[in-house]
């Protein structure tokens, strides 16, 4: 609880206190337990609970008004009204007070069944307040965006790697959300055999009971990430909309420290919706024309959107020679440069196929190096070392270099 339980009495005769005192000797927790002469000494006690028990003194009509105005002030105190006789004040004037109680200060037995109530509706309030007010400070989780203008660029691929790099090096909770719901793979990447989809998440339609069951729908990775997948069924996903996604991306950022989002290729308004909600957007190409050209037009749109440019990156996969364009003639095109260039590896598709991403089963490779380089200024400072040191690179085993062909081949 925020302050500890106390109750207030209001008399100057100290009779009332010393009975209260003894009322509540059996209590446990005990509560604390202070005396205050009048109602301008109460003043000076402001917490945002507890308990007023006003004495015989407050029965005249202007203390009765002074309650009420007590109460305006701190809604959440409790207010028993403990008279000796009938109070100076008209009834709905003692009723503005908004007292749980109004019993005879001679009745020790109903004085403490009083105080006791109200330090009961006290306890409970200050924990709604405690909640709230955790949750109120509760920073939601970051979300990434992985999107490319063209299909082909390697989105799931970077998507699924960068949530478990996320989860490994940061030690925290990371959610993936496959929005390709038509043809969604992350589910194929990372072998999983999914209970529940991004169909029947997105049916919940009250905000409460979303809060409260989204987790329990998602499906376990090995590595730690919790994973949302696109619908089994291509027809499903007419049955998912902006709005929806918007609401689930919400959700889950109030459980997890990272949502890492895999969205279809182009602007659509799945995107677009996941785009509001984005902390972070990545944009990748790869080294062909027409991902070079369709990236361009991309980045315009967006522009147009007016998506702060500082929210975006540039990632530039499988970089190789030989194939008629270079990694340089590409970036004198973008001059805000590439976040990562990573280069071409048969790992790649060997990782994606066999379910196991890169990064939990080989990540001292130049493609795991690459993704990290690209992520440690949006990472912990206090983690940025053990990025380093999980992808440091090592050499091949000279079996895998003997029998590797060039990437022309």
């Amino acid at each position: 609880m925020s302050t500890p339980r106390s109750v207030v009495v209001v008399e100057p005769d100290p009779y009332l206190a010393v009975s209260v005192e003894a009322l509540l000797g059996g209590v446990h927790p005990p509560p604390e337990l202070l005396a205050v002469a009048d109602l301008d000494e109460l003043e000076d006690w402001c917490p945002p609970t507890g308990v007023v028990v006003a004495g015989p003194s407050c029965a005249t009509k202007q203390a009765i008004a002074q309650l009420a105005a007590f109460r305006d002030r701190y809604p959440a105190v409790r207010i028993v009204l403990a008279f000796d006789r009938r109070p100076g004040a008209a009834m709905r004037d003692v009723v503005a007070v908004g007292a749980d109680a109004l019993v005879d200060s001679t009745d020790a037995e109903e004085l403490r069944q009083a105080i006791l109530r109200s330090i009961d509706l006290a306890d409970a309030l200050a924990t709604a307040l405690d909640e709230a007010l955790e949750n109120a400070e509760a920073p939601l989780g970051q979300v990434l965006t992985v999107c490319s203008a063209t299909g082909g660029c390697g989105k799931t691929f970077y998507a699924t790697n960068l949530a478990v790099a996320l989860a490994r090096i940061t030690g925290r909770k990371v959610a993936l959300l496959d929005l390709d719901l038509q043809f969604g793979e992350v589910m194929t990447a990372l072998r999983l055999r999914p209970q529940h989809t991004m169909t029947d998440v997105a049916a919940i339609e009250d905000e409460a009971e979303l809060g409260t069951y989204l987790p329990e729908m998602l499906t376990a990775h090995e590595s730690g990430v919790w994973v949302l997948p696109a619908p089994l069924d291509p027809a499903e996903a007419d049955r998912v909309g902006p709005e929806d996604i918007g609401r689930v991306i919400g959700a889950l950022q109030s459980h997890f420290d990272y949502v890492v989002v895999d969205n279809p290729t182009g602007l659509g308004e799945g995107t677009l919706a996941a785009l509001d909600r984005s902390t972070h957007l990545f944009i990748l190409a790869a080294l062909d024309l027409s991902s070079v050209r369709n990236l361009r037009l991309f980045l315009q749109t967006l522009e147009r959107l007016r998506i702060p440019q500082d929210d975006l990156s540039l990632i530039l996969n499988k970089d190789q020679t030989g194939v008629g364009i270079d990694a340089q003639d590409i970036e004198r095109l973008f001059p805000r440069g590439f976040r990562s260039k990573i280069p071409y590896s048969r790992q790649v598709p060997r990782s994606m196929n066999s379910g196991a991403p890169l990064f939990s089963s080989e990540p001292h490779t130049a493609v795991c190096s690459s993704i990290v380089e690209g992520l440690l200024d949006l990472l912990p400072h206090d983690t940025q070392t053990v990025a380093r040191e999980l992808t440091a690179v090592t050499s091949e085993p000279w079996y895998r270099r003997m029998f590797a062909r060039p990437a022309e081949a």
